[in-house]
């Protein structure tokens, strides 16, 4: 938060009137109780990648406001009440003022992008930017429709993830791509299996939150195409008739018990997990072998997101 503010201190083209008020809903969520995965996963691609600190620092400015700004917009079209167990920028700002906002950013993290000494930075950022738009798309189409895509569909969406979009501007290494691809993933099946199986997250987002909103996580995808062509209607029945409010906690644990006892799909999503946290390490391994140089900090992030 504070690095945007700085980083246009003396920039006249941004300080205009209105500018504390455009950036209230931004600076709202960014301040909120975070991890922080997304900037340790940058410093630990500098350990290899060895950045001037000043392109650091954009590069950090420039993850931070997409992937709030992305997190504003994703609440939005969601209809989350909750973002890290607090309302959300839209409950408090509206959603006005919120998709005001969460676009203002976007243009100065592009404005930060132009600032790098690589010319194919603002293209990059842009490039993502579209994929992260384009999955997102597919995301909201499957739920309008109650859609269930192929588990490759699933991941070619996962693939545009804002998670990739925050550290691409780090990796103009090509063997780092295999490596923040299955990371993503990984971070995107993690999302979907602690929504509907972590305490901590029902706290902050609120319980089984997928359900509510009717989204095609990888748990909800391997259950339809496991289910009986009754109990496939049954599922999808549940969602066309859902109401403003979501369902209710009984329907939810109705699904739930579905989706871990009659199809698997929980048991089946924590061995993808175990499997993508092995492809990672091995990545992980090879990259230290590559660099020649050990990279404690980001076994720190893949430490951080063990379920």
């Amino acid at each position: 938060m504070d690095g945007l503010h700085e980083s246009y201190q003396s920039d006249d083209a941004y300080e205009k009137p209105g500018t504390e008020i455009v950036l209230a809903p931004y600076d709202y969520v960014a301040a909120m109780p975070s991890k922080k995965v997304r900037e340790d996963l940058i410093d630990g691609l500098n350990r290899w990648l060895q950045l001037p600190e000043k392109s650091l620092n954009r590069i950090r400015n420039i993850v931070v406001m997409l992937h709030t700004a992305a997190l504003m917009l994703d609440d939005i079209e969601d209809g989350s009440i909750l973002r890290r167990g607090m309302p959300s920028a839209h409950v408090v700002y509206g959603e006005s003022q919120t998709i005001n906002s969460a676009s203002y950013v976007q243009i100065r993290a592009f404005a930060e992008a132009a600032g790098l000494s690589n010319p194919d930075a603002v293209s990059i950022v842009c490039e993502e930017l579209k994929n992260l738009y384009n999955g997102q798309s597919l995301d909201l189409f499957w739920k309008f429709h109650i859609h269930c895509p192929t588990e490759k569909e699933y991941y070619e969406m996962v693939d545009g993830s804002e998670l990739k979009l925050s550290s691409q501007p780090m990796a103009f290494e090509p063997a780092l791509e295999t490596f923040i691809t299955s990371l993503g993933r990984y971070f995107q099946v993690r999302d979907d299996h602690q929504n509907l199986a972590s305490s901590e997250y029902a706290q902050q987002k609120g319980f089984c939150e997928d359900l509510d909103e009717g989204n095609m996580s990888l748990l909800l995808i391997h259950s339809l195409q496991n289910s009986s062509e009754g109990d496939k209607a049954r599922i999808k029945g549940i969602f066309k008739t859902r109401g403003p409010s979501g369902l209710s906690p009984e329907v939810k644990e109705f699904v739930i018990k579905h989706l871990s006892e009659r199809t698997a799909s929980l048991p089946y999503v924590r061995d993808v997990l175990k499997d993508l946290a092995s492809e990672i390490a091995d990545g992980l391994m090879a990259l230290e072998e590559i660099f020649g140089i050990e990279n404690p900090l980001l076994r720190g992030v893949l430490a951080k997101l063990e379920v």
